[in-house]
C-alpha cells in the first residue's frame, strides 16, 4: 500500500481491517527500530574501547600495527648479489672441475 485509500468510500469493516494492517506494520517497524538501536549502542560502545594488539589479546603478531618507518632511498643500479656468494648467481655456485 503506497497511498492511503479514500476513507469516505470504505465501509466500517474495511476501515477496521485497514487499522489492523497498519497496526501490525507499526509493531513490526517498532521491533526493527529497537533492534537497530541496540546494534548502534553496541557499536558506539566499541568505539571507545582501545584497539586489540598482539600484546593485549590473541591477535597474531602479523596483524599488529607496524611502526612508521622512514622512506628508504631508491636504489641506484642493479641489486647486489646474495650474501655468501662472490657474484650472487647460481652459475658460480656449482663449479665442476673434473
Amino acid at each position: 500500500m503506497t497511498e492511503l485509500p479514500d476513507l469516505t468510500c470504505l465501509s466500517h469493516d474495511e476501515k477496521d481491517a485497514l487499522i489492523r494492517a497498519l497496526w501490525a506494520q507499526v509493531q513490526l517497524l517498532t521491533a526493527q527500530v529497537r533492534t537497530l538501536a541496540a546494534r548502534v549502542a553496541d557499536l558506539e560502545a566499541k568505539l571507545g574501547e582501545p584497539p586489540k594488539t598482539p600484546d593485549t589479546s590473541s591477535v597474531p603478531p602479523s596483524q599488529g600495527k607496524k611502526p612508521n618507518l622512514a622512506d628508504k632511498p631508491k636504489r641506484e643500479g642493479p641489486r647486489k648479489g646474495s650474501l655468501g656468494r662472490k657474484q650472487g648467481n647460481r652459475a658460480n655456485e656449482y663449479v665442476t672441475n673434473r
